[in-house]
């Protein structure tokens, strides 16, 4: 019998009634930058994992706006989740346009390509784009506007 000891199991298995791990919740909470490298450092702590929704770590750190929580995840080569739908077809720049976050918007279409802004799926009729502007997220569709001159 494997037993795994209580700081491995804490850090890379217990989950909360959402399905987060300790890495999702601390995203989702917007916790430090500091707590995120701590977490990401401890053994068998996947940062590839979703929650209920099929939402990874870049998708809670980018729903909150928190650009240095994304540049610390992109570090990790094992976090190339920057494209990756929720279960629900939302990517990491829907809900950066929805929360009106310019400088992330940038920051993940530098990771992903400006096609990004307008790629829809199955699950989702309305690209991120179309998003800011439901939203009413002026300076988002504004600085992508002028920016990436569409």
């Amino acid at each position: 019998e494997h037993v795994v000891p209580f700081r491995d199991f804490c850090a890379s298995f217990a989950r909360d009634k959402h399905g987060n791990t300790m890495l999702l919740s601390a995203c989702a909470k917007q916790r430090s930058k500091e707590m995120i490298q701590f977490l990401m450092q401890q053994p068998g702590v996947d940062v590839c994992a979703v929650n209920h929704d099929g939402m990874n770590a870049i998708h809670l750190a980018a729903q909150s706006g928190r650009l240095d929580i994304l540049q610390c995840l992109g570090q990790d080569k094992r976090a190339d989740l920057f494209a990756i739908p929720d279960r629900f077809g939302r990517t990491p720049l829907h809900f950066t346009c929805e929360g009106g976050y310019v400088f992330v918007m940038d920051w993940l279409i530098q990771k992903v390509g400006v096609k990004g802004m307008f790629r829809t799926n199955h699950l989702v009729a309305e690209t991120p784009f179309h998003v800011a502007g439901e939203m009413n997220q002026f300076g988002v569709i504004a600085h992508f506007i002028v920016q990436y001159a569409i």
